[in-house]
């Protein structure tokens, strides 16, 4: 889904950005995620993708992250959200809304996605985000005809644990 790369800059006004569009940056003192994303808007088997979301999660599981989670259908959004399960109801959109910078679009086949959110959380409700270490899940899927956003399965998900500082990915 994406290749994550993020790096930080204790510099103030600086950003390093790579070829994945990925970046954290430190700015007045506020450090800063700036992450980008692309899904596919049709899966190799042919199913039509209406969401993808990236999730911040303590210990590298579904439930108990924080998720950030774009919808093209039936409108296009872009919303944080608490993952409390693995069914609809357990995916509660978060009461303030702290992304910056957000954009979904979808062009070529390709739904792209982009936002900005504080690596240390001003809300008691959201998670920090730690640079030395921090695992991040990924998936996509369909929505109802509600636009309830619907389980992504077993083949539509991943995760990775990356060093923020350093760009790397570690064993965790």
């Amino acid at each position: 889904m994406t290749d994550t790369s993020i790096s930080s800059d204790s510099s103030v006004s600086t950003s390093v950005s790579n070829d994945s569009g990925t970046t954290s940056r430190r700015l007045k003192g506020t450090r800063q995620l700036r992450m980008a994303f692309q899904v596919a808007d049709v899966t190799d088997e042919g199913m039509q993708v209406d969401w993808g979301g990236v999730a911040f999660s303590p210990d590298g599981d579904m439930i108990g992250s924080d998720a950030v989670i774009a919808t093209v259908l039936p409108t296009t959004t872009i919303q944080q959200y608490k993952l409390k399960g693995m069914v609809s109801d357990a995916v509660i959109p978060f009461t303030n809304q702290e992304l910056r910078q957000t954009s979904v679009t979808v062009s070529r086949g390709k739904m792209q996605v982009e936002f900005e959110r504080d690596l240390d959380a001003a809300d008691p409700a959201d998670q920090d985000i730690s640079s030395s270490g921090q695992w991040f899940l990924y998936a996509w899927g369909q929505t109802s005809d509600a636009g309830v956003i619907n389980y992504h399965g077993f083949k539509n998900r991943g995760k990775n644990f990356l060093n923020l500082d350093s760009c790397e990915e570690l064993i965790p």
